[in-house]
């Protein structure tokens, strides 16, 4: 019979203390951090092996957008897009549950061929503008009455700016 430490037995428990270590050990390996080489690469600054101080992401002008979308940021826009991209694409011809966003700015609501769009965003008659987009991405649903798009919608109106000039600069024709 094995003896119980807090439902565990003495085995698993030996196991446990063995193995961190050796978990530590193992994971510091291939630092050159320890060698003289290592420790002088880690501290130039130009050096390929030094670590990057942040992370390069391309991140396009929204310098042409009109205000207050000019100022957006794009990281939290594309962050924000996570919450579309179950439904909606960027790339043109790609419907998924919603209809894909290519081109979207300027275009008639409920205008796409080949998506099955509700009678009442066919009838709105609203073009996409940024002031469209703000209202509809706030809430849908009261935006406009009888609309498919089942989303409760952003309230966060910084969050909506840079979410609507991520879509519009990712979205673009030209």
């Amino acid at each position: 019979m094995r003896r119980k430490i807090y439902g565990r037995s003495i085995s698993n428990a030996l196991t446990l203390v063995v193995a961190t270590p050796c978990f530590f050990f193992l994971a510091s390996c291939g630092q050159n951090a320890e060698t003289d080489e290592g420790r002088a690469a880690a501290t130039e600054p130009n050096s390929p092996t030094s670590a990057p101080e942040t992370e390069a992401i391309e991140t396009p002008s929204f310098a042409s957008l009109p205000a207050p979308y000019n100022e957006a940021d794009y990281r939290n826009g594309k962050s924000k897009f996570n919450q579309c991209i179950a439904c909606h694409a960027i790339a043109d011809g790609k419907n998924g549950l919603g209809p894909h966003l290519y081109g979207v700015a300027d275009r008639k609501a409920g205008s796409l061929p080949n998506f099955s769009y509700s009678d009442a965003l066919k009838a709105s008659g609203i073009a996409w503008d940024n002031k469209s987009l703000d209202h509809w991405i706030e809430n849908p649903m009261k935006f406009i009455s009888g609309t498919k798009m089942n989303y409760a919608g952003l309230r966060n109106v910084d969050d909506r700016r840079d979410l609507i000039a991520y879509i519009l600069v990712s979205t673009a024709t030209q």
